[in-house]
């Protein structure tokens, strides 16, 4: 019993750095076509995207990496 609670409190762990990593890139795609719709520099857009998107990826492929690394050392 405690082994299925600690496997799905690490999916929900892992599919929700997912979602919100998907969140990010998405609300940074939505912010770089407002900037052009509205005929504004996209400069903030990009700097946040820069920094931000690949930051919250990277963390998500780790979590996933590391996930799925101790269930194959598990079973």
């Amino acid at each position: 019993m405690k082994d299925k609670i600690v496997f799905a409190v690490q999916l929900g762990t892992l599919s929700g750095i997912w979602f919100f990593s998907i969140g990010v890139v998405v609300w940074v795609i939505h912010l770089v076509r407002l900037a052009a719709t509205l005929h504004d520099m996209p400069g903030g857009s990009l700097g946040i995207s820069i920094v931000a998107a690949p930051i919250f990826v990277t963390v998500a492929i780790v979590l996933t990496y590391v996930f799925f690394g101790m269930r194959r050392v598990r079973d």
